[in-house]
């Protein structure tokens, strides 16, 4: 009897891990590739952000405007331009900060712009960070009660420039080294920064309260 009720138990246990298994594999499952609504031709990669309600993609289109598509209650509004007429290169980098939703792209005079939309619903048009040539496309993350932006410039520097207290501040470098492309970011107790070197491989540069 003994040995009926083990074996019993192992295949017991035989069915439960294979229906995790199985339940492991359907979570972990992408969809195929699908076009988002509204059949336009892009420039350049996207963007994306969100917030408990609503999905935004930006991208930038033929015109050098950055246009919007918004994924709300399970339907896309279709691409509408941000307001500003603004003459953008490349692409566009974007995120909730409180309840308004920032985005940034590079201008044609290679200085970094933003639109911001506010909790009310109006976007502001685009207006400049304070001035500095950049070569690449801006990295933005939320840091605390702070807005942060990236972006390399001409000397191969990246420079960071930190939103407070309601106004931007100048741009200040990160520890040198020769970089190249489009920084990436993420936010946490030590800040962190991924660049590509000259030599190809990755390299970051951490913040630990005090600076990079």
């Amino acid at each position: 009897m003994r040995s009926k009720r083990h074996v019993l138990f192992l295949m017991l246990l035989v069915l439960i891990a294979g229906s995790l298994a199985d339940a492991e594999a359907c979570s972990s499952s992408w969809f195929g590739w699908s076009p988002i609504p509204g059949g336009a031709t892009v420039l350049g990669s996207p963007a994306a952000t969100a917030n408990f309600t609503d999905l935004y993609v930006f991208a930038r289109f033929p015109d050098s405007n950055i246009y919007e598509n918004v994924l709300s209650r399970s339907a896309w509004s279709g691409w509408s331009a941000l307001p500003g007429n603004g003459i953008l290169l490349g692409a566009p980098a974007a995120t909730f900060f409180g309840a308004d939703l920032h985005v940034f792209a590079r201008g044609a005079d290679s200085n970094i712009y933003e639109n911001v939309l506010r909790s009310g619903g109006a976007w502001s048009g685009w207006s400049a960070l304070p001035f500095r040539t950049v070569v690449a496309d801006p990295a933005v993350v939320v840091s605390g009660a702070e807005l942060h932006v990236f972006a390399t410039s001409t000397d191969s520097l990246v420079y960071e420039s930190v939103f407070r207290d309601g106004a931007w501040g100048a741009w200040s470098p990160l520890p040198s080294g020769i970089i190249l492309g489009t920084p990436a970011a993420i936010p946490g107790s030590f800040e962190r920064v991924f660049v590509r070197g000259t030599d190809s491989l990755i390299y970051q540069s951490v913040n630990n309260g005090f600076g990079f």
